[in-house]
């Protein structure tokens, strides 16, 4: 195979031509499959505008592992700057139990350890309010005239603004074995996954122990009765994103992990969120968030005497604000004709180069043979 036949006689071939010519197919084939994958693949154009309109809503997105906090002790609570306040979310989130090694609790084992809780509990009487139902130990409303369980008790104290610090007390939690449930628990993880709609306005939301409630404009966090007061907050970041998931966006937080040893602790994310809007080859728009982050760990200490700067409430917060700027993406792909048009340079090219090379060896070696003919000669 000689694509390269010389002037004195085409029907010539010659063997350093054939390799010239196996080389110079090698090496076209391999810039014919570069230029398609290029062709095949698309590019980014971007953008920076300012962000003259904004969305009335933003999703925020998160699968989040905590290592040594119990699910039935972590809440998930969002607040921003209008005043709007999400206490205990539920309805979006999910709860998945881990054992101590991280693996997942199914739930026929905790129906198991529930049953073995269940077992010692003896059932109380439940006193009646002045409704005639179950009484909500003074936290009664319109909302909550009655609390026939444990959770609606705790709603209802909630809803006053009261703390929940004690459940021995309250025969709904005995009956239902709420503090043996909650001691059973002590040494499991939690994975929670889910989102939570917000306002497009700046706040925080944030993963704490126990049941969080407002009172009088302040926001804060009740732990159970224990006996003690140690949430160790060491946990994972699988995902968390803000908006709708776009080609080549980059959460820089997916995949971090934090671990500590200190009893009580604050992990502190500021996050600076930007509108981002993607629009792919079809023309379709998807309005979505990028975000950059930076972070801040506090040691919590709340014993009388303590520094001041190490006091405060335990737990993980993303704190949030967004950017006046918008970033438009727009993707593009290479046209036909101009990948046609390189293709055909890339074949002209390498077969005139290969031409020039094959020619200087031929003339090379036909020289070389000459000299050896002369010597002969004489």
């Amino acid at each position: 195979m000689d694509l390269f036949p010389h002037k004195e006689n085409l029907s010539r071939r010659t063997y350093s031509g054939g390799i010239v010519s196996i080389i110079c197919f090698i090496i076209v084939v391999y810039l014919f499959y570069v230029q398609l994958s290029s062709f095949l693949q698309t590019t980014i154009d971007n953008d920076l505008v300012v962000d003259v309109y904004r969305q009335d809503n933003m999703k925020i997105n998160f699968d989040i592992s905590f290592h040594k906090l119990p699910c039935a002790f972590v809440s998930v609570d969002a607040l921003d700057v209008a005043g709007n306040e999400h206490l205990d979310i539920e309805a979006t989130i999910q709860k998945q139990r881990l054992d101590r090694r991280g693996k997942k609790i199914t739930e026929a084992e905790s129906a198991k350890l529930q049953s073995e809780v269940m077992k010692d509990i003896v059932q109380q009487a439940v006193p009646k309010n002045g409704r005639g139902c179950e009484t909500c130990y003074g936290a009664e409303s319109d909302e909550y005239p009655c609390c026939p369980t444990c959770e609606s008790v705790r709603n209802a104290y909630r809803h006053r603004g009261w703390a929940f610090n004690s459940a021995t007390n309250i025969a709904q939690c005995n009956n239902e074995g709420f503090v043996p449930m909650i001691t059973s628990q002590r040494n499991e993880g939690c994975r929670l996954t889910g989102e939570i709609l917000v306002d497009k306005v700046a706040g925080n939301f944030h993963f704490s122990p126990g049941k969080s409630f407002s009172n009088a404009h302040n926001h804060a966090h009740t732990t159970f009765e224990l006996g003690e007061d140690k949430f160790n907050m060491s946990h994972t970041i699988h995902a968390l994103s803000f908006g709708e998931p776009f080609p080549g966006a980059i959460n820089p937080l997916d995949g971090l992990e934090q671990t500590t040893e200190d009893a009580l602790s604050a992990y502190q994310y500021y996050i600076k969120v930007v509108s981002t809007s993607f629009t792919d080859i079809y023309g379709q728009t998807l309005n979505s968030s990028q975000f950059s982050v930076t972070q801040h760990y506090l040691p919590i200490d709340n014993s009388v005497g303590s520094g001041h700067e190490s006091h405060g409430a335990p737990g993980v917060f993303f704190l949030y604000d967004l950017s006046p700027i918008q970033v438009n993406l727009v993707e593009r792909q290479k046209s036909l004709s101009s990948f046609v048009t390189i293709i055909c340079a890339i074949i002209g090219g390498a077969f005139t180069v290969f031409r020039i090379i094959d020619e200087v060896i031929y003339q090379g070696l036909r020289s070389i043979r000459k000299k050896q003919e002369l010597g002969k000669a004489f």
